[in-house]
């Protein structure tokens, strides 16, 4: 995932927690509610990692 798409994300995440805050002030409870899901939900998906695995060889009996 590249800095720019995290960068993004984040402000997507952030918009939606702002929209739903401004919407329970505002007296639009449903528009709210779904605004901080929606936050919530962008917020809590999981992030794909880069993950390396390295083999080593098992140790085989002593030479001779």
């Amino acid at each position: 995932m590249t800095v720019f798409t995290m960068l993004v994300l984040a402000l997507v995440t952030l918009y939606c927690f702002a929209r739903g805050i401004t919407d329970f002030r505002a007296g639009r409870r449903y528009w709210g509610t779904i605004g901080i899901m929606l936050g919530l939900g962008l917020a809590l998906i999981p992030m794909p990692q880069t993950v390396v695995s390295i083999d080593i060889p098992a140790r085989t009996q002593a030479r001779q």
